[in-house]
This record gives C-alpha cells, structure tokens and sequence, in this order.
C-alpha cells in the first residue's frame, strides 16, 4: 500500500521494494520448507506437472534488480518446455537460488542461461568460487569468504535435488565463474 503512494521520494520507494522483495522470498522459503518437511516426496497439487520455463521467466523477472548498474550482460535460452512433477515453490527456490547468485556475483560480463529438455545450466563470468570451498558449498550454513548470504540457499537446493530425484553439480574457477547445472527428468517434452 505504501508503495502506491505518490508523495514517496525515490529513496523510500527503493527500501519498501526491497522490503517487499524480502518478505516475498521469506515466504517462499518457509513454504518450501513446509513442502520439505512432509514425509512423502512432493509432487505438484493433484499430481499437476509444473511448467519449468514459466518459473524460470518469473525467477529471472524478480531477481533482475540484481543486475541494475552492472555491466553484466543476461543471455536466457530457451531450448524445450520440460514440464516437471514438482510444487511449484519448490522449483522456484531452486532456480531462483541458481539465479540469484549468478546474479549476485557477476558485476560485469555475461550470465548466460539455458534450459533443455533434460537440464537448467546457469553460467556466469562473475567472481567464481576457490577451489578448496567447492567440495563444502552444500552443506548447511557453510559461507565461502566471498559469500553474501546465510549459507542457508545451496544446501536446501542440494536437499530438494535429493528428494526430487535430480543431480545438481556446480563448477567454478576463482576470478573465471561459475556454472551450476541442474539435472531432472522432464514428465513431458
């Protein structure tokens, strides 16, 4: 509602979408854990297969302030419509961590995203990850010393690959970048 406000300076306005951004991702981050704390492996409502580049278009939608100031080209292709037997939440804290990150650590050059029949690559010339942090990345609360977050993001990833059957692997050279390959088996092609 504050946000509708028309007398709001530039300033305000900014703090109150990022709050609003805030809010949104703790909400989707408490849903999936409720979503992961359920006994039986989470499949979409009513066994309903979840659109995979819908999600990844809204992922790259709320996470593109990130690149605002950057010069830090985006590339996303689109190579199939895989849909999954997923909650929808679920994929969307996968790739929206996938995607945040490249995001948030590429301050120039190119993120470049693709998405196949099979798998969701993410690939970025950003800061990268030392070798010796690779092996911890997923596990919980394990921060590398360039990371910006809680530590919390790459293992819960790791536990929903896990309980969804897919393979997630991330290779990185300092100074080079990263690229974070997502594996699944699309319901349909």
């Amino acid at each position: 509602a504050l946000l509708a406000d028309p007398g709001l300076s530039e300033r305000l306005r900014e703090r109150l979408a990022r709050m609003e951004r805030a809010s949104i991702q703790m909400s989707e981050l408490t849903s999936a854990l409720l979503l992961m704390a359920r006994e039986k492996k989470s499949v979409g409502e009513a066994g309903a297969l979840c659109d995979a580049e819908e999600v990844l278009q809204d992922v790259v939608e709320k996470h593109r302030y990130l690149l605002h100031g950057k010069e830090t080209r985006l590339v996303v292709e689109i190579r199939a419509h895989p849909r999954l037997p997923v909650e929808r939440t679920l994929l969307f804290i996968v790739i929206g961590n996938l995607v945040r990150n490249a995001f948030s650590y590429t301050d120039r050059g190119e993120v470049h995203i693709s998405l196949d029949t099979d798998r969701l690559t993410v690939a970025d010339t950003g800061i990268g990850i030392r070798a010796e942090e690779l092996d911890r990345i997923f596990q919980r609360h394990y921060k590398g010393a360039a990371s910006k977050g809680a530590g919390i993001g790459l293992s819960l990833v790791k536990r929903i690959c896990d309980r969804q059957g897919w393979e997630i692997s991330i290779d990185s050279r300092e100074g080079q970048g990263t690229v974070a390959q997502l594996l699944f088996q699309a319901a349909t092609p």
